[in-house]
């Protein structure tokens, strides 16, 4: 049975089940999505320490939802650098992937011309997309 990548019955169990070897591919094809995407739409999350956008991406005919969180947005602690919190959560989703736990949802560093395209969203003043 083909799943579709953002079927939300993802298999997160333990990684001797089943269907865990499928998982692999499931998060590969989402990253895909998520780093090709193109944000149509945007809202902010709120009561979040850090800004956090609900946004809308289509890609090749698809949607789905997705949270941004950018660099810009991070609110600094005192036992880290400033502006890491991306990398670290791109670091736990990268160490489940190897290690076959599949427990982190799939997290990509968007590319420059995505962050630049939400910038200029953001910079219109925009009001809340529909979603």
């Amino acid at each position: 049975m083909k799943r579709e990548p953002f079927d939300t019955s993802f298999n997160f169990g333990h990684p001797d089940s089943l269907e865990s070897c499928n998982e692999a591919q499931i998060m590969i094809e989402a990253c895909s999505f998520l780093e090709q995407g193109e944000i149509t739409s945007y809202q902010p999350v709120y009561n979040a320490s850090n800004h956090v956008f609900l946004v809308e991406l289509r890609n090749e005919g698809k949607v789905a939802r997705a949270i941004y969180k950018p660099r810009r947005g991070e609110t600094p602690l005192y036992d880290f650098p400033d502006g890491t919190l991306y990398r670290r959560e791109r670091a736990a989703f990268l160490t489940s992937q190897a290690l076959e736990w599949f427990l982190i949802p799939p997290h990509c560093c968007p590319r420059r011309a995505l962050r630049d395209r939400f910038r200029s969203m953001v910079c219109r003043g925009k009001e809340e997309s529909q979603l």
